[in-house]
């Protein structure tokens, strides 16, 4: 337990004075893990750019010519150590006993081009549906616009322009009412023979009396 306190100590200084990622910058992970593309799309297998350094079963250190993913598997779990050109006493995860189990296999990978694959986002990618905006006064001011009363014109109201037509009304449209004359001797012209009939049987009455008040001569 000393002689790996010591080890891991050792590791630690070279770590610093090379200058190279800490180690403690990792995440941990349940589980078994095999391939390098079991990272993720775009992972492939880096270890022909890495020289192993110090391995003594439970701590390992390597450099590389380029930034690789170091991947130490252990126990029952598997720590995944970000990408560096160099790494020191990297190990597995502490095991239920909070010890460091020893090392049952390594991966060392990468990303051809030497990036990872972006996550597509609204920043890479602004196109994706979860990236639409929905509209606001900003962007379209006429969602904000107040409603004006407009004066009816001939576009919104089309009778307001209609040409009169111009035609003669119709017996059914001017319906002329003419005056009852009544019925029998008094309709049309036998109102006229009425008054003439009356006027001279007034006629005649006038005359009567003017003779029977004249005295006898």
């Amino acid at each position: 337990m000393i002689t790996r306190l010591i080890v891991a100590l050792a590791f630690t200084g070279m770590l610093l004075s090379a200058g190279a990622g800490r180690a403690s910058a990792q995440t941990d992970y349940a589980g078994n893990i095999n391939s390098c593309s079991d990272l993720g799309a775009g992972y492939v297998d880096a270890s022909a750019l890495v020289t192993v350094t110090a391995n003594d079963g439970t701590y390992l250190s390597y450099t590389a010519t380029a930034a690789v993913v170091g991947v130490i598997k252990g126990g029952d779990n598997y720590r995944v150590y970000p990408a560096m050109t160099a790494g020191v006493a990297l190990h597995a995860p502490l095991n239920g006993g909070g010890n460091v189990p020893a090392i049952s296999h390594y991966l060392f990978c990468s990303v051809p081009g030497g990036e990872e694959p972006p996550v597509e986002d609204c920043t890479t990618d602004p196109a994706l549906p979860e990236c639409e905006e929905e509209p606001t006064c900003e962007t379209d001011p006429t969602l904000c616009e107040e409603p004006v009363d407009e004066e009816p014109t001939c576009e919104t109201d089309p009778t307001l322009c209609e040409e009169p037509t111009g035609e003669e009304p119709t017996n059914e449209e001017v319906v002329t009412t003419l005056p009852d004359a009544g019925a029998g001797p008094l309709q049309g012209s036998g109102i006229l023979t009425s008054l003439i009939a009356t006027l001279l049987a007034l006629t005649s009455l006038a005359t009567g009396l003017r003779l029977r008040t004249q005295p006898n001569r």
